[in-house]
């Protein structure tokens, strides 16, 4: 497989996928069909930008060959990321945990400043409570802390 059509295959899949989650939601009721209307526009679009980079700078997307270590890594720290993540939002309840794991996945994935990976922590906590608390009109869960508290 050529490298071009390696780098093709994962947005394919995934914008086709994406194209059946958007043919499923125009089968929701009117209330509740425009956010995940949203979100899966907002899919194929990021994946016809993955599929039309490569192809407007002319090059296709570097191909190299990771090592066992960087394979089972990249594995698995994402599931271990998301796990933490899970146990935290059960635990402590979405508005603790989205800051934590912003800041604790920038700091780690990128390699960012503290400084920087708190303003992105609290960026994206924000945007969290504004879209689902404030749009749609929707209370965030708490955690089971909040009731022990």
């Amino acid at each position: 497989m050529t490298p071009g059509l390696k780098h093709a295959v994962p947005p394919l899949v995934v914008g086709a996928i994406a194209a059946a989650f958007l043919a499923a939601t125009f089968g929701y009721a009117a209330k509740v069909g425009h956010l995940p209307r949203l979100v899966a526009i907002f899919a194929l679009a990021l994946c016809a930008l993955d599929l039309l980079l490569p192809v407007m700078r002319n090059q296709a997307a570097p191909v190299e060959a990771p090592s066992d270590g960087e394979r089972w890594r990249a594995v698995a720290s994402p599931i271990a990321g998301l796990a933490g993540l899970t146990v935290l939002v059960i635990v402590l309840g979405f508005l603790a945990a989205i800051p934590i794991y912003v800041g604790v996945a920038t700091l780690l994935q990128s390699r960012a400043r503290p400084v920087t990976a708190a303003l992105m922590a609290a960026i994206t906590t924000v945007a969290i409570w504004g879209t689902f608390e404030l749009f749609l009109g929707t209370e965030l869960y708490r955690g089971v802390l909040e009731g022990l508290l």
